[in-house]
């Protein structure tokens, strides 16, 4: 049995129609098709591939392919909008709560991270130098905030586990520019809480008309 373009209701046979057409009061009998559906007496049968799907008229119950919602719109032909259900979302780092459609969450997934929604909240966190803060909008570790204002064990344990992490969204990209123990050059790398190292720097001195070149530790 063929139904209407939402697939809530069967459509009639050419002759259940023709009968409603001209004896309307005789149709009360069958009022559902085989699968159950109740039959639209009102809609004229497709005949023809080429005659459009009728409508009903009634809410649209497709499920969305993107959710577990229906999709709400009176009875369409075509491919279902996206989904307009409001549903509340939590930002990405925990400190906002939002109502949006449930749609526009999907459509943002497909650029973003599991679509999350971002508030405007600069992150206070300390990045993984222990000196500077994270200032990333919306940072998903911004509750270490919290936790980096504690005393003692519990503090340096949470910035020594911090520093071991490379490549991670608290790794601190500026330079660290403290002296080195040459005296003469400062750290390049990244800033970090462990120890500079040995300076690598190569300096070059003019002996006899030749230049020769050592590491700078060695000077």
């Amino acid at each position: 049995m063929q139904t209407c373009a939402c697939g809530r209701l069967a459509l009639p046979t050419v002759e259940q129609h023709d009968r409603y057409i001209h004896e309307p009061k005789s149709i009360t009998t069958p009022k559902y098709d085989a699968s159950g559906k109740e039959i639209a007496y009102f809609l004229g049968p497709r005949t023809s591939c080429t005659i459009p799907v009728p409508t009903c008229k009634q809410q649209c119950i497709k499920a969305l392919p993107d959710c577990s919602h229906q999709c709400g719109l009176s009875c369409h032909t075509g491919p279902c909008p996206p989904c307009t259900e409001l549903i509340e979302r939590t930002c990405r780092c925990g400190a906002t709560k939002v109502m949006i459609k449930c749609g526009e969450v999907i459509e943002t997934g497909e650029g973003n991270e599991a679509g999350d929604v971002l508030c405007d909240r600069a992150c206070i966190a300390l990045r993984t130098c222990g000196r500077h803060q994270c200032n990333r909008i919306c940072c998903p570790l911004a509750s270490l905030a919290a936790a980096q204002k504690g005393k003692g064990k519990k503090r340096a344990g949470l910035l020594d586990e911090l520093s071991t992490e490379e490549g991670g969204l608290h790794e601190c990209d500026l330079p660290c520019g403290k002296m080195l123990s040459c005296g003469n050059h400062r750290c390049e790398r990244k800033d970090h809480r462990s120890a500079c190292g040995v300076c690598l720097q190569s300096v070059y001195e003019d002996v006899s008309g030749f230049f020769i070149g050592y590491r700078c530790v060695l000077a």
